[in-house]
């Protein structure tokens, strides 16, 4: 009986590690949220046609031929690295009723993103 006790604790204690473990691997901090990912345009007529497309860890903009990896999260600012140049950027990206809002207070001079955005 003892023996059983012993082998079910053991099996216990690995299957909590194992959850946790897999729990741990499923929240990242740098990766854009879901509701981010795919193709964004805006929804106002603009000298811009550029889209967005937004990956787990990237966005490219349709207009250039580098995009920016993500580099960092801290709440509602996202922190980017450019492909092309290596320049860091940290952008303000609120997701209000279903559109991508580039704020005011960009960084990054990026400023051709700011504004209302809607999934394509």
């Amino acid at each position: 009986m003892k023996n059983a006790i012993k082998v079910f604790g053991i099996i216990a204690i690995v299957a909590i590690i194992g959850f946790s473990m897999v729990g741990c691997e499923l929240v990242k901090d740098d990766e854009f949220p879901s509701k981010f990912r795919g193709t964004w345009e805006r929804d106002y007529a603009s000298v811009y046609t550029n889209t967005l497309t937004f990956t787990s860890d990237t966005i490219k903009d349709s207009t250039q031929s580098i995009s920016w990896k993500l580099q960092e999260v801290s709440g509602d600012n996202y922190t980017l690295k450019s492909t092309g140049n290596g320049t860091v950027y940290t952008i303000y990206i609120k997701y209000e009723n279903g559109n991508l809002n580039f704020g005011t207070d960009n960084t990054s001079g990026e400023h051709d993103w700011q504004g209302k955005w809607k999934k394509r």
